[in-house]
């Protein structure tokens, strides 16, 4: 079976005097492309005592899979105390990293950590027995006062959206901490998620309430909203940041939801084939396989400015700029003279092979339209030719 950690740490012998705290940390790396949860445990190796080894922080962990390509590691420490009169010798160990759902099976070791242990002064003969009696009993008094005095007063809340509501609850009331369920039938869709859709499976925290980061007082109520069955998901942002086509609609199908395009909008300022606009927002829940259109950029250009210019040379101007002409408009008696101004209007931003609109001097009726190509010079009598009812 393939590993799904690696871990790393030093690579010469540790020195530790005995009595002291040595520290020896761990970098560990998630090799996988999901979310791994994962338990932390030290395999002491040889005459090394497990009493001596105590890890820093939680011992079940949730490793995030690399970001962009890019491997993300979490630290792990690990406080050695070797006590006073230990022989000295060179003692090992190892960190074991295991799937927190498999970890008989699915594992990871460390590479061996050596101990260099120097010889210790035998700890001197205990006072007599009734000192230390006096002196425990005050430790005792002592760590109640303190306990008193400084126990924490409120909890800092987790985020705990998208763990499970089983292993949840049981850690807040474990923190004197009362949870209250809801029943929620709509998934926030992540498309990073490790599941897919829904990216908050059934049976995980969907929302809580107070935020992750609130302190709250012993006894308190931890509302959390519970994914019981996927009916509906809220609509993801696609527009934000304007992404290729493509990819918005894989981010829709992702959340089971339909990507079309449904409308190409000219612009200069998106490059085309980008989304420019979703017709459904972002956050609304909509059902399963909805369809979500998509405005796209277009290849655009922008209307010339050929007033003043002969007809010829108004529809040179248009093909350069990759618009074709649609119509003329104006009296044909006054064909040869400078164009007006066209429809779209000069400098309006279309989208490429749209028809524009040359209007000539004059009222008249609306000359059909013809072909491309080089106008001859007698420019009323081609205009005759491709619209009989002209004058």
């Amino acid at each position: 079976m393939p590993r799904i950690f690696d871990i790393s740490t030093v690579q010469d012998p540790v020195a530790i005097e005995p009595g002291k705290v040595g520290k020896v940390s761990f970098t560990i790396t998630n090799l996988t492309q999901q979310l791994q949860r994962g338990q932390l445990h030290i395999r002491p190796q040889g005459n090394a005592n497990s009493s001596w080894f105590q890890l820093e922080g939680d011992v079940v962990r949730n490793f995030s899979p690399s970001a962009a390509g890019t491997p993300v590691t979490q630290q792990a420490t690990v406080n050695v105390t070797i006590p006073p009169g230990t022989p000295p010798d060179k003692y090992t160990f190892q960190l074991v990293v295991a799937d927190d759902s498999n970890p008989e099976e699915v594992y990871t070791d460390s590479p061996v950590v050596a101990l260099d242990v120097p010889a210790s002064v035998a700890p001197k003969p205990p006072f007599p027995w009734w000192i230390l009696a006096v002196v425990a009993v005050l430790v005792a008094v002592g760590g109640v006062v303190a306990w008193l005095i400084l126990r924490p007063k409120t909890v800092e809340l987790e985020n705990y959206v998208g763990k499970p509501i089983a292993n949840t609850k049981q850690q807040l009331e474990a923190r004197r901490l009362t949870v209250q369920e809801t029943p929620q039938d709509t998934v926030i869709c992540d498309p990073t998620g490790i599941n897919g859709l829904p990216a908050i499976a059934v049976g995980t925290i969907a929302s809580q309430n107070p935020q992750p980061g609130e302190e709250v007082e012993p006894e308190e109520v931890v509302q959390l909203s519970v994914v019981t069955e996927a009916t509906q998901v809220q609509v993801p942002d696609v527009q934000t940041g304007n992404p290729p086509l493509t990819t918005a609609q894989q981010i829709l199908e992702d959340c089971s939801l339909i990507g079309t395009q449904t409308e190409t909008r000219a612009t200069l300022n998106i490059d085309p084939g980008l989304v420019m606009e979703q017709t459904v927002p972002s956050g609304q829940a909509v059902g399963l396989n909805t369809e979500i259109g998509l405005i796209a950029a277009g290849e655009s250009t922008t209307v010339p400015d050929v007033s003043g210019q002969s007809l010829q040379a108004a529809i040179q101007a248009l093909s350069t700029a990759e618009l074709r002409l649609s119509n003329v408009t104006g009296d044909p008696a006054r064909i040869t003279e400078p164009v007006v101004s066209t429809s779209p209007s000069a400098n309006t931003v279309v989208l490429k092979d749209s028809g524009v609109v040359i209007n000539m001097p004059g009222r008249g009726i609306i000359i059909p339209d013809f072909e491309l190509r080089q106008i001859d010079p007698d420019i009323l009598r081609e205009l005759r030719r491709v619209n009989p009812q002209s004058p």
